[in-house]
């Protein structure tokens, strides 16, 4: 993918949350196959049957998940704050802490949401982009290679269009320990910052059909 100028956000903070993720789900030869397609058609948010609005006020956004899982939508603040908080109440994602050093510029959580029978879990972030107006100018590879070292396996992209514009999903599979977790991600740009959505599973195939029925849901907030 080319690089349509711009200051470059930190977009390997992307790949580091997932791996962080996956890492504290599974604590309870690379192919790489890239394929972009764009559409210029917009299209209107849609709301699947049986799923529940979410609101990220970090980031003005608004998205879709299950209604049964549980979720939990996260103040503004500096991201040490928020993963402070999280410690208090949600011991289990203290590894977040881990981001900090690693991160774009005033990097933000927004939502963390999961179910809690298969410990699918999903998480929003975004942090300041200036300059970057669009979601071509970030490198795909610069997302892809974080993956590649830590392991990942069958890292495929591909260009998305969400309701509020163009983005890209990143789906892997990584190996943690004995087990194999799959991720799928996608990113966009808006209003100067990067936003990320983020769902992890703990099956061996990245869960592409939730996540496609979350991308539809995409809508300003």
């Amino acid at each position: 993918m080319s690089d349509s100028g711009g200051t470059r956000p930190q977009p390997a903070a992307i790949a580091v949350l997932a791996v962080v993720i996956l890492a504290l789900l599974v604590a309870g030869g690379v192919g790489i196959a890239t394929h972009h397609s764009t559409s210029d058609k917009s299209v209107a948010a849609v709301i699947p049957a049986g799923f529940q609005t979410v609101v990220d006020g970090n980031d003005h956004v608004s998205f879709a998940v299950p209604a049964a899982w549980k979720v939990r939508i996260l103040p503004a603040g500096t991201l040490s704050g928020q993963v402070d908080a999280l410690k208090k109440t949600d011991p289990q994602l203290a590894g977040l802490a881990s981001l900090a050093s690693t991160s774009g510029k005033n990097p933000q959580l927004g939502v963390v949401a999961m179910d809690p029978p298969s410990r699918t879990t999903l998480v929003t972030f975004s942090f300041d982009a200036a300059g970057v107006k669009k979601v071509s100018q970030i490198p795909v590879a610069s997302v892809e290679d974080p993956l590649i070292k830590q392991g990942g396996k069958n890292i495929e992209a591909a260009r998305i269009h969400l309701p509020v514009g163009d983005g890209e999903q990143v789906s892997n599979q990584l190996p943690i320990g004995t087990a194999t977790v799959s991720e799928v991600s996608f990113y966009f740009v808006r209003g100067g910052r990067v936003t990320e959505v983020i769902l992890v599973s703990l099956d061996s195939q990245p869960p592409k059909a939730l996540a496609q029925q979350i991308e539809a849901s995409v809508a300003a907030a």
